[in-house]
């Protein structure tokens, strides 16, 4: 994951409302070196808000309406960090952007601005399918934006069954809250499980003064909520070196997303299901194992499959909200919202916290 493409819903709001809930959200925007995409269409440059500033791989989407002057003016003193649509260059014709962008219907033009030279770095938008996102790169794009590796197939017979199924059975121990020997006893089969998990025991994330040389030490120090955390994440990782860290990723956010919602709506289950909900929900699509499939091998809540296989349960409104995000549609989003009574300026700052946790899982 490259970057983010931060895309402003502006339905029947004064711009005043919407610059100061932009404003709000400047703490949150990624301060490394993240591609940030904004788009602000429907907010004149003009009001576009000034406090966070333009800086490195920032870039800034020309709106696609007609510009007054003053607006011009501030495109133009903003590049390069201006990214043009390809439909719109015609408007922008004096405007000295190093940065084109094309959406799914146009990727068929990409070949003719390579051929002819042209300079500009182009990004492709709203890229959904994995056929696309590789016509895309083929024709010279730089990077796509869109939910392509939401729509990744792996073949059920490339995935290694050993770890995995290793992970399953544990996951399935602790939710039977098995005792702690027949825990130990199954990490012992896996070499490699228990040599990571003394290892995460010892990190200083840990702040132990001390050496842990045993499983046991080490599943006692870290206990059975954060160790059924760690394989889940481990799960997303069985499906092999080939799966796109994009998708991985992408599981990641979704579940951080769940959990950070429940968190400001006072979800009354239980907290660890939202997160297994969202990190689960694109299992099918790692592993190439039917969710209905996969989740009948493990002993969870009735709650996490009822949400991902029948869209059904207290989860389900959620999962729903975070697909909303994913469709891109700000009429569906807001009626999800509407139906758990929460704001979708709170969507957006759970989103950029998701986006940031993951990076920082990313980056170890």
């Amino acid at each position: 994951m490259l970057g983010a493409h931060l895309r402003l819903h502006a339905c029947d709001v004064l711009p005043d409302v919407i610059v100061d809930a932009l404003e709000g959200l400047v703490p949150l925007w990624p301060t490394d070196s993240t591609i940030l995409l904004f788009e602000f269409d429907g907010v004149p440059p003009s009001r576009w808000p000034a406090s966070f500033g333009i800086r490195e791989h920032m870039l800034l989407m020309a709106p696609s309406h007609a510009l007054d002057m003053h607006s011009h003016a501030l495109v133009q003193a903003t590049a390069p960090n201006v990214c043009v649509r390809i439909r719109d260059l015609q408007d922008y014709r004096d405007v000295a952007t190093k940065y084109l962008a094309a959406s799914h219907d146009e990727i068929a033009d990409l070949q003719h601005f390579a051929s002819a030279n042209r300079q500009e770095s182009i990004l492709a938008l709203d890229i959904d399918e994995p056929i696309d996102h590789t016509r895309a790169t083929d024709a010279g794009a730089m990077a796509t934006s869109g939910w392509s590796c939401s729509r990744w197939k792996r073949r059920s017979a490339d995935i290694k069954v050993g770890m995995l199924s290793t992970i399953l059975k544990l996951i399935q121990l602790i939710d039977r809250d098995a005792d702690t020997a027949d825990i130990e006893a199954t990490l012992r089969r896996d070499a490699v499980l228990s040599y990571k998990l003394v290892s995460m025991a010892n990190s200083a994330a840990y702040g132990v003064s001390f050496e842990v040389i045993s499983i046991r030490h080490a599943l006692n120090l870290i206990g059975r909520h954060k160790l059924k955390r760690w394989l889940s994440l481990l799960l997303l990782h069985s499906g092999g070196s080939d799966t796109p860290q994009v998708l991985l990723q992408l599981a990641f956010i979704r579940a951080s997303l769940l959990e950070r919602l429940g968190g400001e709506m006072s979800f009354d289950g239980d907290r660890d299901d939202l997160f297994l909900c969202g990190a689960f929900s694109l299992l099918d699509k790692i592993l190439g194992i039917p969710l209905p499939e996969l989740l009948g091998r493990i002993s969870i809540s009735d709650g996490i499959t009822d949400a991902l296989v029948g869209d059904e349960g207290p989860l389900a409104p959620l999962l729903a909200v975070v697909r909303g995000v994913e469709a891109r549609d700000p009429a569906f989003l807001r009626v999800q919202c509407e139906k758990l009574a929460i704001h979708p300026d709170i969507v957006g700052k759970a989103l950029l916290g998701s986006i940031a946790a993951s990076r920082e899982l990313a980056a170890g």
